[in-house]
């Protein structure tokens, strides 16, 4: 029993630095994106690179998806998966 509540708590305690260190990444790739120049958003170092604009869109919205994947401990489909994309390239601005 007392192993058990132990095991719980660290399970918990490990819980809340993860969520910490989602926040914290966030917060420093955001800083970095403001950064990034108006003119310099869709700009891409190679053709197959995606831009500082696609990856800030990548990253909001894929944030909720593998939350929701998780939590239905489901995997998104092809079809799914090139929605997600377009919704990215839909993104125009910040």
């Amino acid at each position: 029993m007392i192993g058990s509540h132990m095991d719980e708590i660290v399970a918990r305690a490990q819980i809340e630095l993860a969520k910490k260190s989602a926040v914290d990444g966030m917060e420093m790739f955001l800083r970095n994106f403001g950064q990034v120049p108006d003119d310099k958003l869709t700009w891409t170092p190679a053709p197959t690179a995606k831009s500082a604009l696609r990856i800030a869109a990548h990253t909001a919205l894929f944030a909720g998806r593998f939350a929701e994947m998780i939590a239905h401990r489901a995997v998104p489909n092809e079809a799914e998966v090139a929605r997600w994309e377009a919704e990215e390239l839909a993104v125009q601005s910040r």
